[in-house]
């Protein structure tokens, strides 16, 4: 079984731009509630950031700009790599 579970928003655009809508509920793109919002800016390429364990939690992790490369540890040592590339 993946460690990662893929939420694929949906972008709604035009001209103007794209729009991407975060919704919590059992019905909509996020299924759990969010307790707390942070996100990473002006990283160097070469920086690498984190080296600390979430045990027992449910994250959302958004790439709005660039591309990151997330690395998950299960329970059971088991390792994924994932890349996010895209803000949806």
């Amino acid at each position: 079984m993946s460690l990662v579970e893929w939420i694929d928003f949906q972008a709604l655009g035009d001209q103007r731009g794209e729009l991407v809508a975060i919704e919590i509920g059992q019905e909509k793109n996020v299924p759990f509630d969010i307790k707390r919002v942070y996100y990473v800016y002006g990283t160097a390429q070469s920086v690498s950031r984190g080296y600390h364990a979430h045990k027992d939690l449910k994250q959302v992790a958004i790439c709005v700009s660039g591309k990151c490369r997330m690395i998950l540890v299960g329970e059971d040592e088991r390792r994924e790599e994932v890349w996010l590339d895209t803000p949806k």
